[in-house]
């Protein structure tokens, strides 16, 4: 096989007229490269149409590949960006009587051309995906590229693999995601109802089936059916991980998945109140900075209680008591303290104890589901920076001994943008260390303009599905790497279950169909027409029931 670059003589004899991108399966040829090519773009002019968007093309080069870096033919593949038909004679400005002269004389022959994104070509050697660095010749022909040459791309072996689905252009070749750029953390970032959540529980299922170890912060009860599967007529039946799933479930949970899930996999979550410090107390109560004799009188009713396990009402007495005690002069701002603390009465979270999430997490093989749908933002933020500090000395004290893969939902509520949280140094620590230690995240949220910029540009993968708002785009193009500028043109016209996938995870650049989950959604969206004509059906309206009074008739109260 010659060693020449394009241009030299022998390179066009070796691929022939029939480019077989080096698999023995001749592709259809769609183009011919023309105009200025580089090795990250290029132009083809196409014969009738131009070949669909996001359609997966290929073209022969001679590149570097093993770590001798010899020279071979290999199969560069390049993906549709944008495909064109241009008319030269039919224009914006054309005289609409003249457009139908030529329209039914069918005199206009319009230009088809497309523009493409270079992806890169596999090392025979290496096996890893590398980046060209010879700018293809202009008259070379481009061939639509065979599924075999694409699932060397998106395909991972059997042990390394999470499947997250297929090719929108080629259902039938699968892409997969590597469990090693897991390491290098992943977003999952979506507009509400574009399929975030179904994409993030058909990670987790694969990964409890290989063995790992998670947690999920979960705002919204959307995982507490992990592991079981919806049934035709009704109901649910547990699939294999199920007995691996336990959800600690917070004391104001709005979930409803009783009978469902079966209580021996349900536990409490609560928080020990006493384990808050003293700024966190005052800011939850609205004490502000300026009231010092409140502060005072709460703070040393604090120390009273120090080294006890308390509740709010044990503080509240504890205030009322030196109330009572006090000078009338000096009661006051201690009777101020203790009306403040009886706002947070409603917050159920808080009680004696902190539970020990640690403990559900010392065997291989678990997943932890802390539902905390119905918390205040406050019961969220102390609920995550506990569970996520806890978990991570655990593993830097090495009390668990297998990665943990930690998934953070609503991401924007506990690292928000210009505003420090108790979690955000938690959180900030495990991207920025997590790594070397074996806890490796993923956060999820449908504002990554609201997210924390540092937290986001940390995680070197991402999933991101259907983003309309510009300001989500902006900051998705400044955290992310590798997703190009094309790529994120392609955002808002991606459908539901669509997502383009970057970074460490896969070998290139992918926009895919998801699917494959066999866990229900616990906050999948209702179908309100069914709903309501239930409504009907429940409330057995009649049409004299219906019926409701004209202009000129009085209501009787």
């Amino acid at each position: 096989m010659s060693s020449g670059y394009e241009g030299e003589p022998g390179f066009r004899s070796e691929f022939g007229s029939g480019f077989e991108s080096g698999l023995g399966i001749p592709g259809e040829e769609v183009g011919t490269i023309v105009g200025a090519a580089s090795p990250i773009e290029l132009t083809i002019a196409c014969e009738g149409s131009p070949p669909p968007l996001w359609e997966y093309v290929a073209f022969p080069s001679v590149e570097e590949v093993g770590w001798e870096g010899e020279r071979r033919s290999v199969s560069v593949l390049a993906q549709v960006a944008l495909p064109v038909r241009e008319s030269l004679v039919l224009t914006e400005t054309t005289d609409p009587e003249a457009i139908r002269k030529i329209r039914d004389m069918g005199a206009d022959s319009p230009l088809s051309y497309a523009f493409l994104r270079v992806l890169g070509y596999v090392d025979p050697e290496l096996g890893v995906v590398r980046s060209p660095r010879n700018a293809p010749q202009p008259g070379l022909p481009v061939y639509r590229a065979p599924d075999e040459l694409l699932r060397e791309f998106y395909e991972f072996a059997e042990e390394e693999r999470v499947r997250i689905g297929s090719l929108v252009t080629r259902l039938g070749v699968a892409v997969d995601l590597s469990v090693n750029g897991f390491r290098r953390h992943l977003a999952v970032l979506a507009a509400t109802g574009a399929g975030k959540s179904y994409a993030t529980g058909l990670i987790v299922e694969q990964l409890l089936e290989k063995g790992a170890t998670v947690v999920i912060i979960d705002p919204h009860a959307d995982y507490v059916y992990l592991g079981l599967r919806e049934v035709e007529g009704g109901g649910y039946e547990e699939l294999e991980i199920a007995r691996r799933v336990t959800i600690l479930k917070n004391p104001g949970s709005s979930g409803h998945y009783e009978g469902a899930v079966g209580s021996e996999r349900v536990r409490e979550f609560t928080v020990a109140f006493s384990k808050l410090d003293f700024d966190s107390i005052c800011e939850l109560a609205g004490i502000q900075t300026g009231w010092s004799k409140v502060r005072a009188a709460l703070l040393e009713a604090l120390d009273e209680l120090e080294g006890q396990a308390y509740t709010v009402e044990d503080v509240i007495e504890r205030l009322r008591g030196r109330a009572r005690q006090a000078r009338a002069s000096d009661a006051p701002p201690i009777i101020s303290a203790a009306l403040r603390l009886s706002t947070l009465r409603g917050l159920r979270l808080f009680g004696y104890t902190t539970t020990d999430v640690v403990s559900y997490l010392r065997e291989p093989g678990r997943a932890l589901v802390v539902d905390l749908s119905g918390a205040t933002d406050f019961e969220m933020d102390v609920a995550t920076h506990l569970i996520v500090d806890s978990v991570f000395r655990a593993k830097m004290n090495r009390e668990i001994n297998y990665p943990i893969f930690l998934f953070v939902e609503e991401a924007h509520r506990v690292i928000p943008k210009g505003r420090r949280m108790l979690s955000s140094s938690s959180i900030v620590k495990v991207a920025r260390e997590g790594r070397k230690f074996g806890v490796f995240l993923t956060i999820i949220s449908q504002r990554p303009s609201a997210v924390d910029p540092d937290v986001l540009s940390m995680c070197q993968s991402m999933i991101v599905m259907k983003t309309v708002n510009p300001a989500d785009q902006q900051a998705i193009r400044q955290a992310a790497e590798k997703m190009s500028e094309d790529l994120l043109r392609d955002l808002p016209g991606l459908n539901v279950g669509e997502a383009v996938v970057v970074g460490e995870i896969v070998r290139a650049p992918a926009i895919v169909r998801i699917s494959g989950r066999r866990s229900a959604e616990g906050g999948s969206d209702i179908d309100v027409v069914a709903e309501l004509a239930r409504a009907r059906r429940d409330a057995q309206v009649t049409p004299e029931d219906a019926s409701l009074p004209t202009g000129g008739e009085e209501w009787d109260y």
